[in-house]
C-alpha cells in the first residue's frame, strides 16, 4: 500500500515544500523591507530631540493662540473706542457750530451796546413817542 500511494504522497509533499518555500521567500522580503525602514528611523537621541522640539513648538503655538485671542479682544475694545470717539467728534462739531453762532450773536450785541449814544438816542426817541401817544389818548 505504501508503494501504491508513494507517487501521490511524493507529489503532495513536493507541493507543500514549494508552498513553504514561497512563504519563506515572502517572509524574507518582508524582513528585508522592515530592515530598510528601520534604517530610516531616528536614533533614541534624535527621537528625544524631536520630542523636545515638538514640545517647544506646541508651547509656542499655545502662546501664539493666546496672543491671537488677546489681540482679538484688544481689537474689539479699540473698535468700540473708535465708535465712541466718532460719536464724540460729532457732538464736538455740533457744539462748536453752536458756540460759533453764540459768538456771532454776542459780537453783534456788543456792537449794539458799545454805541451808548445811539442807545440813549433810541431810548429818548421811544420815550418821546410814548409820551406823544399818551397825550393823544
Amino acid at each position: 500500500e505504501f508503494m501504491e500511494s508513494f507517487e501521490e504522497s511524493k507529489a503532495t509533499e513536493q507541493e507543500r515544500i514549494r508552498s513553504l518555500e514561497g512563504n519563506v521567500m515572502a517572509i524574507l522580503e518582508h524582513i528585508s523591507q522592515s530592515m530598510v525602514q528601520l534604517q530610516h528611523l531616528p536614533t533614541p537621541g534624535q527621537f528625544e530631540d524631536m520630542q523636545a522640539d515638538l514640545a517647544f513648538k506646541q508651547e509656542e503655538m499655545e502662546k501664539s493662540e493666546a496672543t491671537a485671542k488677546t489681540l482679538d479682544v484688544e481689537n474689539t475694545k479699540l473698535q468700540q473706542d473708535l465708535v465712541k470717539v466718532e460719536e464724540l467728534d460729532g457732538k464736538i462739531t455740533s457744539e462748536l457750530a453752536s458756540l460759533k453762532d453764540s459768538i456771532s450773536t454776542m459780537t453783534r450785541e456788543i456792537e449794539v451796546f458799545a454805541d451808548l449814544q445811539g442807545l440813549q438816542s433810541d431810548e429818548e426817541e421811544k420815550k418821546r413817542l410814548f409820551t406823544e401817544e399818551k397825550e393823544r389818548l
